[in-house]
């Protein structure tokens, strides 16, 4: 069940941009600020070491190598960028 509701809430967000560009642009902006809010606003707050956990068990070796060190330099740094940026692109 929950695939066909997550299937026609992006058809419907689909429709939406397609006949209203402006109010479907509005609409992906908050849905943006609600996840970033819920998803790294909880990280934020219950466990930021989930950023160290994820950079450890990336697939691509040089990604790994890459953020592994910036991820356990501040985790909670780290986690206040990615929730900037989600809310940054939800303009």
């Amino acid at each position: 069940m929950a695939p066909f509701i997550t299937g026609a809430f992006y058809l419907a967000v689909a429709l939406l941009c397609l006949a209203r560009p402006q109010t479907g642009c509005t609409v992906v902006g908050y849905f943006f600020w609600i996840i970033a809010l819920g998803v790294h606003g909880y990280f934020i707050l219950a466990n930021p070491q989930s950023y160290v956990d994820f950079a450890h068990d990336a697939y691509v070796g040089f990604y790994r190598d890459l953020v592994r060190p910036a991820v356990e330099f501040s985790r909670r740094g780290l986690a206040c960028f990615i929730w900037y940026l989600s809310l940054r692109s939800g303009r």
